[in-house]
């Protein structure tokens, strides 16, 4: 999983060239314990890059796309990932 976020970090430093600088800002909350967890790669950038297309993209001003990432282990492992836009006029509505 920390590979996967450090791919997902990298494809947001992408998107921030693209988008502008000042644009697009990433805020990630992170749970401890994510060096335990694997999942396949590229699983998480689909997701996100949902959330800008869908979220950001023909909005107005700055945005921040909020990823949080935690995960439970109760006898299995349930990983939760959100990755939710926010834009000058705040949370983005659904189309």
């Amino acid at each position: 999983m920390e590979q996967e976020i450090a791919h997902l970090q990298d494809y947001l430093e992408v998107q921030k060239i693209y988008y502008g600088e000042a644009d697009l800002t990433p805020f990630f909350d992170l749970c401890g314990g994510l060096d335990q967890i694997k999942i396949p790669a590229l699983l998480l950038q689909p997701i996100v890059e949902n959330a800008i297309v869908h979220g950001v993209e023909g909005q107005e001003g700055d945005a921040v796309v909020f990823i949080s990432v935690s995960f439970e282990n109760r006898g299995k492992r349930n990983v939760s990932l959100c990755a939710s836009p926010i834009t000058a006029s705040g949370w983005t509505k659904r189309r």
